[in-house]
């Protein structure tokens, strides 16, 4: 049984974002229990990839999973800034999903 920690926190998760941000890691760490992988969750304010690389450094993560969504020039998977600086500066491997 995997474990799994559910936790929105943050002065600006307010409302509709605040359930949107638990849905979508509710979903997550649902597929992954189905799958027998134990995952850790939590939804935090501020700028994207400072924000992940400090909470990976916290929890001592073994892998980073991001989503990459959108199209670039002539229609190339665009990982985007966040996604490109996590990859940059993490110091653990970085599992990229692109969409689409």
């Amino acid at each position: 049984m995997s474990s799994v920690t559910r936790q929105a926190f943050g002065a600006g998760v307010r409302g509709r974002r605040a359930s949107g941000a638990t849905a979508v890691l509710e979903y997550v760490a649902d597929l992954a229990d189905q799958a027998g992988v134990a995952v850790q969750t939590r939804a935090v304010v501020g700028v994207p990839a400072p924000c992940i690389l400090e909470q990976a450094n916290a929890w001592a993560a073994e892998l980073i999973v991001m989503g990459g969504a959108g199209r670039g020039f002539r229609g190339q998977p665009d990982m985007g800034s966040a996604v490109r600086q996590v990859l940059e500066f993490a110091q653990v491997p970085v599992m990229v999903a692109l969409s689409g």
